[in-house]
């Protein structure tokens, strides 16, 4: 799931977006702990998303994370491959950034840092993992990639056709097409077909129902809308109820099979030619494969063999 653990000298401090869970060693002496006053504890951040979403309208004083300090993507990203190609002194006067920082911000102890690597090339490709609505349409128009998650070649059109067609009837026609990488694990053998392939692909179900059943609540869970656009909306409302009633393996068993198989490369050579033919179909440029099994690099090495036949 998600969070950090902090070990300290006394114990253990686990933390996630709502929680916080103080584990003492057992030799540790805690007899002068005492608990902090309601005020002066750090308030539950609630719905992450929902906040995410009503500081983007404008509204930054509802979240526990200070989106004063943050600044629009695109400039943020175009700042950065400005300074890189510059290669000196950069001063910059922006809407939401601003370079060096004026007088009087920042705690004056900050300077300016050269880079002290030689650039190998010219510019930096930038790689979005994008996943709603004007982000994937800005990857469309700005970046060099785009990442999709739990991606299924014949139907992302359903999820993102329309934001990445906004975005790309916006692009520069002088840059370079826009990279897709995807394709999930990655196995190939003549023995996987029927409970066999299904027994690998079956090692996919509980992240894919940690991010459509509890990646955020009911009605804010965009890994969740994905899942519908997909079209399996019974599927997705099964997933996020199970899921958050604490039923993980049944909100596993709910993830659509159908979505597994065509999510992953797993299978017989085959069919794992079709679909790597389904991927280039569906712009996919890069494959983007976890192998499993004992051999990782001979995995690589049958799917080589595929794509160059």
């Amino acid at each position: 799931g998600h969070g950090a653990m902090f070990k300290g000298t006394k114990g253990v401090l686990l933390s996630d977006f709502n929680s916080r869970m103080l584990i003492p060693d057992a030799k540790a002496d805690l007899a002068d702990y005492k608990i902090r006053p309601k005020e002066a504890q750090l308030p539950e951040i609630g719905d992450f998303q929902e906040e995410w979403i009503t500081a983007c309208k404008g509204d930054v004083t509802k979240t526990c994370c200070n989106f004063d300090y943050n600044g629009l993507m695109t400039e943020q990203m175009a700042l950065g491959l400005v300074a890189y190609r510059a290669g000196k002194k950069l001063k910059y006067d922006g809407k939401t950034v601003q370079v060096p920082l004026p007088e009087g911000q920042g705690t004056g102890l900050g300077k300016a840092l050269k880079i002290i690597n030689h650039p190998v090339r010219s510019d930096i490709p930038i790689w979005w993992a994008s996943l709603k609505d004007k982000s994937v349409e800005a990857t469309a128009e700005m970046a060099d990639g785009w990442l999709p998650i739990m991606f299924y070649p014949e139907k992302y059109h359903n999820v993102w056709g329309d934001q990445l067609k906004a975005g790309l009837a916006k692009r520069d026609p002088s840059r370079k097409q826009l990279d897709i990488s995807a394709g999930g694990m990655l196995a190939i053998d003549e023995k996987l077909t029927g409970e066999a392939q299904t027994k690998i692909l079956d090692f996919a179900r509980p992240n894919m129902a940690l991010y459509v059943g509890g990646m955020g609540a009911r009605g804010k869970n965009f890994y969740n809308d994905v899942c519908r656009d997909y079209g399996y909306e019974k599927e997705a409302v099964a997933v996020q109820d199970l899921y958050l009633e604490g039923k993980k393996e049944e909100a596993a068993a709910n993830i659509p099979a159908e979505w597994i198989l065509n999510a992953n490369l797993v299978g017989t050579p085959g069919f794992i030619k079709e679909r790597v033919a389904a991927y280039k179909e569906a712009g996919v440029t890069v494959l983007s494969v976890n192998p499993v099994g004992p051999d990782p690099v001979r995995e690589i090495e049958k799917l080589r063999a595929i794509i160059d036949a």
